[in-house]
């Protein structure tokens, strides 16, 4: 697969630009949110692509830690941090001569989000983010494409009330890494990752 290297002054633009939106709307915060996923991960081309080697799911975890305030009764906004921690199985599977061993192969990402979450009725909500995230542990020996990119993440779930500042939130959640990499691949793989979300809400 063919890989041109990062532009540096654009990845510190974009940076340079959600780290200044996290800090900024600090002051405005109305709730802190830190949760944490039991996640399954696998990578995906997202299309259909014959022979090379067999991707399967197996476990992570997500930890992240955000900040929301109001726009209006129904729409919270948020910004955050997520620390992504997943392992995919990989099966390099050659010819039936040359068949090597699976082996798992492990992604750890850090990504800052700006997000929105539409509230319905009884403490339901679905949310959507918006992700640019860096992979920590890439090298060149890889076998799954560096994950470092734009990506998106969204799910649906349910806010109960714990006490009049605080609340737990359930959410299925699915997070979809490298829809845009910022490295050039004529095949990008995307790492796809599925679980649920539970989170403390500190108003």
């Amino acid at each position: 697969m063919l890989r041109k290297p990062i532009i540096p002054s654009i990845m510190k633009t974009i940076l340079l630009t959600i780290l200044a939106a996290f800090f900024t709307t600090n002051a405005f915060t109305q709730e802190i949110k830190i949760s944490i996923s039991p996640t399954m991960n696998n990578a995906l081309h997202l299309r259909y692509v014959s022979g090379g080697p067999n991707y399967n799911w197996r476990p992570g975890v997500n930890a992240s830690l955000s900040y929301h305030f109001k726009t209006d009764n129904k729409i919270n906004l948020a910004v955050g941090l997520t620390y992504q921690n997943a392992t995919v199985k990989v099966d390099p599977f050659i010819t039936p001569q040359d068949d090597p061993p699976p082996f798992n192969e492990s992604i750890n990402l850090l990504a800052l989000n700006v997000g929105a979450y539409y509230n319905f009725n009884r403490g339901f909500f679905a949310s959507i983010d918006p992700l640019i995230h860096f992979q920590l542990d890439y090298n060149d020996d890889n076998s799954i494409s560096n994950q470092t990119g734009i990506g998106i993440s969204g799910g649906i779930g349910k806010k109960l009330n714990l006490k009049s500042n605080m609340s737990i939130s359930i959410e299925p959640k699915i997070w979809i890494y490298n829809l845009i990499p910022f490295q050039e691949e004529s095949l990008p793989l995307r790492l796809t990752v599925a679980g649920l979300n539970i989170g403390l809400n500190f108003k």
